[in-house]
């Protein structure tokens, strides 16, 4: 029962049950027992009762073989325990294929653990292991991470002598390393060599051309993608958009705009997200908020969770309309969604309300970013807020620091904070100054 349940994605109920058989009395787990609720702990990401379990398995005599280590290594590595995985392994006296590739190299990539990742490959190697389909397409990705294109074309090499390079995937996986590894010139010839090409391989292509400043390329082999008859998905799309975001390409973009609309793709977060971006950038701030504004109240009305990109695009938008009624709605909505402590997204509200007149709320919010924390952007973004409304006083103070305006307290305990800190005025922080002063006809402190 308690394995029928694991196996079926009912680990709750797969761990009830294991706790009503530990308490009957009547029957005590054994070697069909133990792996199928440590899998059950790993579904669940229940870490302490895995670390129990794995425990009483030892108290009980129960001997580790191969699946029962294979199942405490995808449990440790799920629930982020590195270091626990890592014993069990080196405990482990016979290791599979599978041990070495799926659960081990995966796991330090799923867990960011990129070098870790490559460290197991190298020992791999030294144990006569072979690489598979799932070590390479976890490792490629771990050197285009670390950059790492001597080990990524060591891979490479050992995917054409292993004999997976027919699977599409692991091509796939190779044109990305390099282009994260900037070598465009060998993702061109990796490219040539590929019989076989899926919209995948062509939006990695489009991507790296636009990641090394090269958007006529990108352009162009978007239009020989379609030519061979590979329609663009939602990031393809993205990418296309981002291109003439760079240009700035009006026109095309809103080509790309129609296409994304009759292809039903305009809602993907990421095709929204730049359609934002590429109207902001060409200028078209009006079609730019009117998508932001959509995209908020998409959100709020289908409760979908934002994801980084969501504030970063959105903000923007907001602080060209400066309404104030849509800053305290969308500061209410990300205060709730958790990204307000994030420090560029408390300066982008802070501008808003800056743009909206009310430098009060927006003085809060600063206030409200770790002292650590405040980056230049934050306090010219302050600075340029009091400037705006003719506040050029407390502007020149949070600069200079001396509170020859009757704001000598405030000014000197900012600019304390600001130099304590390391944070120093650069060429746009003394543009702002110098605006504040001529804004407010403070000629004397602007000289």
């Amino acid at each position: 029962m308690i394995r029928m349940y694991a196996q079926n994605w009912l680990p709750k109920v797969a761990l009830q049950l294991f706790g009503e058989m530990l308490q009957s009395d009547r029957h005590k787990p054994d070697r069909h027992t133990f792996p199928y609720v440590i899998k059950a702990c790993s579904d669940l990401f229940l870490l302490q009762q895995g670390v129990v379990i794995h425990g009483l398995a030892v108290i009980s005599g129960y001997m580790c073989n191969t699946f029962w280590g294979n199942s405490l290594l995808t449990m440790y590595m799920n629930c982020g325990d590195k270091e626990g995985a890592r014993r069990v392994f080196d405990a482990m006296q016979v290791r599979t294929a599978v041990i070495w590739n799926t659960t081990m190299i995966s796991g330090y990539c799923r867990n960011d653990s990129h070098k870790a990742a490559l460290m197991i490959y190298r020992r791999m190697e030294d144990a006569g292991v072979d690489a598979d389909c799932a070590t390479v397409l976890s490792l490629l990705p771990a050197c285009g991470c670390l950059k790492d294109v001597e080990m990524g074309r060591e891979v490479h090499s050992s995917v054409e002598q292993v004999g997976i390079w027919d699977n599409l995937s692991v091509r796939n996986a190779v044109l990305d390393m390099y282009v994260k590894c900037g070598r465009m010139d060998e993702v061109r010839l990796v490219f040539e060599k590929m019989i076989h090409r899926d919209v995948m391989t062509w939006t990695t292509m489009i991507h790296g051309f636009i990641s090394d400043g090269d958007t006529k390329n990108a352009l162009w082999f978007s239009q020989k993608m379609q030519l061979e008859g590979v329609k663009p998905n939602a990031v393809t799309l993205a990418s296309l958009l981002a291109a003439c975001a760079s240009l700035p390409h009006l026109r095309l973009g809103k080509c790309l705009h129609g296409w994304a609309i009759r292809q039903d793709l305009q809602a993907a977060v990421n095709v929204e997200t730049g359609l934002i971006d590429m109207y902001a950038k060409c200028n078209c701030f009006r079609l730019s908020y009117q998508r932001s504004h959509r995209a908020f109240q998409v959100n709020l009305s289908e409760a979908v969770k934002p994801n980084n990109a969501t504030p970063k695009s959105v903000l923007p938008a907001f602080s060209i309309e400066a309404d104030l009624r849509q800053a305290l709605s969308i500061h209410s909505y990300l205060l709730r969604s958790g990204f307000v402590t994030r420090t560029e997204v408390a300066t982008g509200l802070l501008d808003i309300y800056s743009k909206c007149g009310n430098i009060d709320n927006g003085h809060k919010i600063f206030n409200e970013i770790p002292k650590k924390e405040r980056d230049i952007i934050s306090w010219s973004t302050l600075i340029a807020g009091y400037g705006m409304h003719g506040n050029g006083e407390i502007s020149l103070s949070l600069l200079a620091g001396y509170g020859m305006h009757g704001n000598g307290e405030i000014s000197l305990s900012l600019f304390n904070e600001m130099v304590q800190f390391g944070v120093k005025p650069n060429e746009v922080t003394f543009t702002l100054v110098l605006h504040a002063c001529g804004h407010a006809g403070l000629v004397d402190d602007g000289l």
